[in-house]
């Protein structure tokens, strides 16, 4: 391969966790876990993740006792997001080599985690 040539795909997994990339612009970046829900919901602020977390903790009363699980509602900071890195589209030179003659798609991806600014 030369300087030009997209690094293969073992390459491209040796070198990602020790260069995490330029940081990436996320306009969300706390989040608020709810055991009940089981999911993550975005904020742009601190403040409106606390406050929204809050706002779950009253759902965990039920019959004056509370449920434990309200100990596991967490506000958290976003520092790092998934990106997704091309290592090949159909037709480059080593289009083959990379997909080892197997590749039914146009692009060959790999992903990396990405640090937020």
């Amino acid at each position: 391969m030369t300087a030009a040539d997209p690094l293969s795909p073992a390459d491209y997994r040796a070198a990602r966790n020790s260069d995490p990339g330029s940081p990436a612009t996320v306009t969300k970046t706390w989040a608020v876990f709810d055991p009940y829900e089981v999911a993550l919901e975005l904020f742009a602020t601190e403040t409106e993740a606390v406050e929204f977390a809050n706002s779950r903790i009253e759902g965990y009363l039920g019959d004056e006792t509370w449920d434990e699980d309200v100990e596991g509602i967490v506000v958290v900071q976003i520092a790092h997001v998934v990106e997704q890195h091309v290592i090949a589209h159909r037709g480059d030179d080593n289009w083959d080599e990379i997909t080892s003659f197997s590749a039914d798609v146009d692009v060959w991806c790999d992903y990396r985690m990405r640090p937020v600014q």
